[in-house]
């Protein structure tokens, strides 16, 4: 009976601090030393950013083609099936009229997946009616550790996405990668046979909470890419460690000795650079967004084809009025001091073009 009782406790434990975990406070000190040391990378940070540390720390997961672009017979999708080495199989999933006259590629958030976007119409990442409205497909597939994907990776039948990314976190820097960097390579295969898919069609990239951290990788990956749209992401890793808040992303957020090549600021800056209209949106109460990082991006990028936008009483949700402000952003990007009517509750607006 003690032997039951003491790994009773032990679950416990193990369930409390899981709960616990978003609340815990940080040791300052140690992130003192965490961030003074991320400032002497950072004064480094000449290795050639973004695009040279894609090809110093190259993704090793192989990805292949299965069987290349098809209609399916049950749904009428568009859809292309593929292999990656360190993952279970995957499907570029796409919905397309004749009529349509973009393509909205849709990366969905942590725990979610296609399914949510493309067949649930309760689901709140569901974006058809947007996409009908502004008369333009859509496409999205699951993360590596998403959906049917979850229970046939690295370990078999594993029910939790928290579980599959700890188990990854272990071995891959060992090799050379990191989860950011092979779902980065899956990003890139993504994009350029949706590309090779819609011909010369537009291709708006949105991107969700974790899909909004990928989706500012989007147009550097493929210049094609017109429109990007970053919702309920906007924090760089240099102000994570100053602030103690490094908990609040999961594994796939950190890529291996990154700070040497760039940090958000960068890519921004980049994306903006190449004449991508950008997106910044997320609520003034989400904790994994930063006002630091808000204001190191319009300190350091040129604001022509930057949108910044907080909603006002928001957290983490992907709301009704968010949805509504990225409609009108790819229907007509915001211009210099014209504010754009939300129905749906208050919103405080920065205007950041020109």
């Amino acid at each position: 009976m003690p032997q039951v009782i003491e790994k009773f406790k032990k679950v416990w434990e193990v369930f409390q601090e899981t709960r616990q975990i978003s609340r815990v406070l940080h040791n300052e000190s140690i992130f003192k030393f965490l961030q003074q040391f991320s400032d002497h990378c950072m004064k480094e940070k000449n290795r050639g950013g973004f695009d040279q540390y894609l090809k110093d720390y190259r993704a090793i997961g192989k990805i292949k083609i299965e069987k290349d672009w098809h209609q399916d017979s049950s749904s009428g999708e568009g859809r292309l099936l593929y292999s990656n080495s360190l993952f279970s199989k995957g499907c570029l999933r796409v919905k397309l009229d004749s009529r349509d006259r973009a393509l909205i590629v849709f990366l969905p958030g942590y725990r979610m997946d296609a399914a949510d976007v493309l067949e649930r119409e309760d689901h709140f990442q569901n974006i058809s009616g947007i996409a009908q409205s502004l008369q333009m497909g859509l496409a999205c597939w699951d993360w590596p550790l998403q959906g049917p994907r979850l229970e046939k990776g690295l370990y078999l039948k594993l029910k939790s996405v928290y579980s599959a990314e700890r188990e990854y976190s272990r071995i891959l820097p060992n090799l050379g990668t990191s989860l950011w960097r092979e779902f980065v390579a899956e990003l890139q295969f993504a994009l350029s046979h949706l590309r090779r898919y819609v011909g010369l069609l537009d291709v708006h990239v949105i991107g969700w909470s974790m899909g909004g951290c990928f989706s500012y990788l989007a147009p550097l990956l493929e210049p094609s890419i017109t429109k990007v749209v970053s919702a309920g992401s906007c924090a760089a890793i240099k102000d994570l460690l100053e602030e103690g808040k490094t908990r609040l992303h999961g594994y796939f957020f950190y890529p291996l000795n990154s700070l040497h090549y760039f940090d958000l600021e960068n890519i921004v800056e980049k994306v903006i650079l190449q004449k991508h209209p950008l997106l910044i949106i997320h609520g003034d109460r989400d904790a994994g967004c930063l006002d630091r990082t808000r204001r190191l991006v319009l300190e350091k990028v040129n604001r022509k084809g930057l949108h910044l936008e907080v909603l006002k009483n928001h957290g983490h949700v992907f709301s009704a009025s968010m949805k509504s402000r990225i409609k009108c952003f790819l229907e007509n990007p915001v211009e210099v001091g014209q504010r754009l009517e939300n129905k749906h509750e208050k919103v405080e607006v920065g205007f950041l073009k020109g």
